[in-house]
C-alpha cells in the first residue's frame, strides 16, 4: 500500500498571524495597499466620437504625493492597532487622515462629473484634437475609492474598540440602587 504523505507548508503561520490582527489593522492595511496600488492604474476613461476609448492615468509625480501623504497619515495612525488599541488621539488622527483620502477620492468623481456636464452643454469637447463624448472612472480610480472605504470601515473599528474600552475600563463603580422593600 501506499502511504499518502502531505508536505508541510508555512500558511498555518500566516493564517494565524493575521487572525491576530485587529480589525482596524486589517481594513486600514488592505485599504492602503489597494489605494497605493490603485496610484499606478489608468484612472479616468475617455471616450471620442468614433467610440475610441483612451485610458490615462496620474501623470504628475507630485499628484502621486498628494495621495501617498493621506495614506502614509492613515497608516502611521492606526500602527499602535497592530499591538494593541488606539488612543483617542491616534483614532482622530486616523478618521482626518481618512477624510483627507476620501475626499480625494469624491474630487475625481466630482471633477469627472463636472467634464462630463460640460461635454453635455456644448455637445461634444476636443482634448488634444481628439473629440471626447463621454470622460468615466476607470480601474484605478474605482480601486482607490474602495481602498478609502476600507481606510473609513477601519476609522469605525477603531472607534468602536476606542469606545468599548472606554466603557468597559471605567475607573468608577457601577451605581448601586438603594435596595427596596414591599412588604413585611
Amino acid at each position: 500500500m501506499n502511504a499518502i504523505t502531505t508536505t508541510n507548508n508555512n500558511y498555518g503561520a500566516f493564517s494565524n498571524a493575521a487572525r491576530s490582527l485587529s480589525p482596524t489593522t486589517k481594513f486600514v492595511g488592505a485599504g492602503a495597499a489597494a489605494a497605493t496600488i490603485a496610484l499606478f492604474q489608468s484612472w479616468v476613461s475617455v471616450t471620442d466620437s468614433d467610440g475610441i476609448s483612451y485610458s490615462t492615468s496620474l501623470s504628475q509625480d507630485s499628484a502621486h504625493v498628494v495621495f501617498l501623504a493621506g495614506l502614509a497619515a492613515a497608516v502611521w495612525a492606526a500602527w499602535p492597532a497592530l499591538s494593541g488599541s488606539l488612543s483617542k488621539r491616534r483614532c482622530v488622527a486616523l478618521t482626518v487622515a481618512a477624510a483627507y483620502v476620501s475626499g480625494l477620492a469624491v474630487l475625481a468623481f466630482w471633477q469627472i462629473h463636472q467634464v462630463n456636464a460640460a461635454i453635455a452643454q456644448a455637445g461634444a469637447a476636443s482634448i488634444d484634437g481628439i473629440d471626447v463624448v463621454e470622460v468615466g472612472p476607470a480601474v484605478g480610480l474605482l480601486l482607490y475609492t474602495a481602498g478609502a472605504i476600507a481606510v473609513c470601515v477601519g476609522v469605525v473599528c477603531a472607534w468602536r474598540g476606542a469606545l468599548a474600552r472606554r466603557t468597559t475600563s471605567c475607573p468608577f463603580p457601577p451605581p448601586q440602587s438603594p435596595a427596596v422593600s414591599f412588604g413585611a
